[in-house]
C-alpha cells in the first residue's frame, strides 16, 4: 500500500500507483477487451505523466484530478459513439444467449445421462445362477417349468399361458 507522506514517488511506487488506479477503473468498465484496452492504455499513460508531474500525489489526488473510477467509467461510456456501444450491446447479448444454451444443453445432458443411468440399473434383471439343477429343485418347493423368465409377471386377472416343459435331452444349456 502507498502510504501518504508527502515525500516524492520512486519509479516503483508510481508504477504501482498507476496499476492500481487502472484496475479500478478496468472493474468499472462494462466493455469488451478491444473497446478497453486502448482506453485503459491512453490512462495509464495519463495517469504516469501526471505522477511525473506531481511526484508526491496519492490515490485521493488521482480521484481528484481523474474522478473516481465509477466516474471515470461513466464519463468514457458517455463519450463512446452509438456504434461501439451498439457492437458492444450485440456482443454482450450474444455471448449471453450462447452461454444460456451451453449452460441448457449441459442441464439437459446431465438429466438425461442420470435417466438413463437409473433406466439402465432398474432394468437389468438379476442373474439366477443355478449351480446343480437338482439341488435346486429339491431345495426350493416352486419348481419352474420351461425358461426362466426374463421379466416380473405381470398384475392381471388374465391367466398367462403356459409353456410347455423342456425335456432334458432338448436343453441346449445343459451341463
Amino acid at each position: 500500500m502507498i502510504k501518504q507522506t508527502g515525500k516524492p514517488l520512486s519509479a516503483r511506487q508510481k508504477e504501482a500507483l498507476c496499476r492500481r488506479y487502472c484496475r479500478q477503473v478496468k472493474h468499472h468498465l462494462p466493455c469488451s477487451g478491444t473497446v478497453r484496452k486502448p482506453i485503459l492504455n491512453q490512462l495509464r499513460e495519463s495517469v504516469f505523466s501526471y505522477l511525473e508531474e506531481h511526484s508526491s500525489a496519492d490515490l485521493k489526488e488521482l480521484y481528484t484530478h481523474f474522478g473516481t473510477p465509477e466516474d471515470f467509467a461513466s464519463n468514457v461510456l458517455e463519450n463512446l459513439d452509438g456504434k461501439q456501444l451498439q457492437g458492444q450491446m450485440h456482443h454482450y447479448r450474444r455471448c449471453r444467449v450462447m452461454g444460456s444454451v451451453v449452460l441448457g444443453l449441459a442441464l439437459a445432458f446431465g438429466i438425461f445421462y442420470c435417466a438413463d443411468l437409473t433406466i439402465d440399473r432398474l432394468s437389468v434383471p438379476t442373474p439366477i445362477i443355478i449351480e446343480n439343477p437338482e439341488e435346486t429343485a429339491a431345495a426350493s418347493s416352486d419348481r419352474i417349468e420351461g425358461p426362466i423368465p426374463s421379466a416380473p409377471p405381470i398384475d392381471s386377472e388374465e391367466p398367462l399361458p403356459s409353456s410347455p416343459p423342456i425335456a432334458a435331452d432338448n436343453d441346449p444349456f445343459a451341463v
